[in-house]
């Protein structure tokens, strides 16, 4: 039976009618916008215990503590039965937790990107729980007057894109509101009609009714956000970056130097440079990448990739920057057992149709936090980049890689499907190695 337990705006009609049966759960605390060295770390904030079961009312129950050691609990047991199950950011607490497999998890638009599920049981997921960003909308090639056509920016840790460029429209601003974990940034504003700086994904650059001034691509939002891609005429806006976490790429510049990615001297991490007008890829930023242990308050998510330009003398828009991957942790006092996916992936850039201007930088990977007595993986974890957009004035950057922490003594893994990777091809503890997941024994 559909059932839908609270609308949303986020939804746009078309992802309505594919989602036959859905419910939000409630967020159970406000996030505080003042922090601004740390990610969401689990023994602070406040504990949303028990959750909702699509099986009653929705109701949610707020209040209680983290899991204890002693393995019991009075928490109710989470089996969502619905389609597609949306949650506020928060950490959630639960007896235990089976996503069955026709199920996917995910937050709610206008959040930080942040989730957080603890079990004193069992956890079982055969669906997916998917935090990845939206990818950028993708610009069009105008006809008839020149107006617009500018993809708008994806979303943070959430798969709602970007809007499509279309001819007449108001310039397509950079992704929703948020700001990340760690009081992430806005990417700046590129020069020129359009290129809003994006909170989440830059927006793209588009040429003005005249079609004499094109603009330049707005900046990734995060904390080491893509540059914006610009033109012969107009500069892209620098991405997002804040002190002692990380670098936002430059934007490009009107003599033609490339749009630049987050971090850019990150290596695997650092978000990919743009080709001609195209925006730069986002990156994790300086300090996470020093900590694929994620042990000094780098539980956070990535960051978004630059919009794309438009170019002069063409008419339309660029493509919107992917949205950065979330960041989810998912603890188990007993075992965690992953048939399905649980997915942290940058949202691709917005690509470009016809002869306008550059393709948008994608988002970068986030973070997928696994720790349990035992884990058995017999799916797909990934917290990968996306692709930069594809376009005939440049190509984005492609998003950096994310990061992957396993806390185990039994581990069991089909390799194939884990990205990064596991280190030395072994489900086992090793020392940090860039480019790889990170495990790390479990001690609780």
């Amino acid at each position: 039976m559909a059932r839908a337990w609270r609308a949303k705006a986020l939804l746009t009609s078309s992802l309505a009618l594919l989602v036959a049966c859905s419910f939000t759960v409630p967020l159970p605390w406000t996030p505080d916008s003042s922090e601004t060295d740390g990610g969401v770390d689990a023994s602070g904030g406040t504990v949303h215990e028990g959750g909702v079961d699509a099986s009653d009312d929705g109701d949610a129950v707020d209040g209680g503590t983290l899991p204890d050691d002693s393995g019991t609990s009075d928490r109710d047991a989470f089996a969502p039965d619905a389609e597609i199950v949306e949650l506020d950011e928060a950490r959630y607490e639960f007896l235990t937790i089976a996503i069955p497999s026709n199920t996917t998890l995910r937050l709610a638009a206008n959040n930080r990107g942040v989730l957080e599920l603890f079990a004193t049981g069992d956890v079982v997921i055969d669906g997916v729980i998917d935090v990845s960003g939206g990818a950028g909308g993708g610009g069009t090639q105008v006809t008839g007057g020149c107006n617009s056509g500018n993809g708008g920016g994806g979303v943070l840790a959430s798969p709602i894109a970007g809007e499509p460029g279309d001819a007449g429209l108001p310039c397509r601003p950079g992704g929703p509101g948020g700001l990340g974990a760690v009081a992430g940034v806005a990417g700046e504003a590129g020069s020129g009609p359009c290129g809003a700086g994006g909170d989440r994904g830059g927006g793209a650059g588009a040429v003005n009714s005249a079609g004499t001034g094109p603009g330049g691509g707005g900046g990734g939002g995060g904390v080491a956000g893509g540059g914006g891609g610009g033109s012969t005429d107009a500069a892209g806006g620098a991405g997002a970056s804040v002190d002692g976490i990380g670098t936002g790429g430059l934007g490009a510049m009107p003599d033609g130097g490339p749009a630049e990615g987050g971090e850019p001297d990150g290596g695997v991490y650092a978000g990919g440079a743009g080709t001609g007008a195209g925006g730069g890829g986002g990156s994790i930023g300086a300090l996470a990448i020093s900590d694929l242990a994620v042990e000094r308050d780098t539980f956070r998510p990535g960051s978004s990739g630059g919009g794309g330009g438009a170019i002069l003398g063409r008419c339309g828009g660029g493509g919107g920057g992917g949205g950065g991957g979330g960041a989810v942790r998912v603890s188990s006092a007993t075992k965690i057992v992953i048939n399905g996916a649980i997915r942290a992936n940058g949202g691709a850039g917005g690509s470009v149709q016809g002869f306008a201007g550059g393709g948008g930088g994608g988002g970068s990977g986030g973070l997928v936090v696994l720790e349990a007595p035992s884990i058995v993986i017999r799916g797909e974890v990934s917290a990968v980049g996306g692709a930069g957009g594809t376009a005939s004035g440049g190509n984005g950057g492609k998003g950096g890689l994310g990061r992957i922490l396993l806390v185990v003594d039994t581990c069991d893994a089909d390799l194939g499907d884990i990205d990064p990777p596991l280190p030395g091809g072994a489900c086992a503890p090793s020392a940090a190695q860039p480019g790889k997941a990170f495990v790390a024994p479990y001690t609780k």
